[in-house]
């Protein structure tokens, strides 16, 4: 399966390309964040327990500029309750995200539609995780662009950002344009 990475400095997270939504939600963000940020894909078996052979590259104009030291994947927890019931354990140090349910490292909690005019409702829900509680607000997205937004922001805490950082770069952001 191939796997978006995303790399910020010394740190890489992985999202499976199936994951278009948070894959897209979180390019967005670091568009607009200003740092210097890498992507690429790595194929990884569909059980995360392997990748192709060698390391993980970034190529910019086709210079290799670094080898990625560590790979955190980040997925669904019940993609990753899934793999377990079936006895299959993942390889890669990974971090978790769900709506509604405490197991995960990242949870959505306490979503609310806002109400809003001419399709211009959004949504609201407590982000939690490193200990910390934050409030999201994204006009212009939907009760089911929650899970999506979480992986996002999962991927950006991995990442090194602040929970702080998160909670601005999502808020400020004109969602639905």
């Amino acid at each position: 399966m191939d796997t978006s990475v995303f790399s910020l400095g010394s740190r890489a997270v992985g999202l499976p390309s199936g994951k278009r939504e948070e894959i897209s939600f979180l390019r967005d963000i670091l568009r607009q964040c200003g740092r210097q940020w890498k992507e690429d894909v790595l194929k990884i078996s569909d059980d995360f327990t392997s990748t192709e052979e060698g390391s993980l590259h970034f190529q910019e104009e086709g210079e290799e500029i670094r080898k990625t030291p560590q790979l955190q994947m980040i997925l669904p927890f019940r993609e990753v309750e899934s793999l377990e019931k079936h006895g299959k354990a993942i390889n890669f140090p990974f971090t978790t995200y769900a709506v509604e349910d405490d197991r995960a490292d990242f949870t959505a909690r306490n979503v609310a539609v806002l109400p809003g005019e001419n399709m211009q409702q959004g949504i609201r829900f407590e982000l939690l995780g490193l200990g910390l509680i934050g409030r999201i607000s994204a006009r212009g997205l939907s009760e089911k662009q929650v899970e999506p937004l979480l992986g996002a922001a999962s991927c950006l805490l991995a990442m090194g950002f602040s929970m702080a950082e998160v909670l601005d770069l999502i808020n400020r952001r004109p969602w639905g344009k």
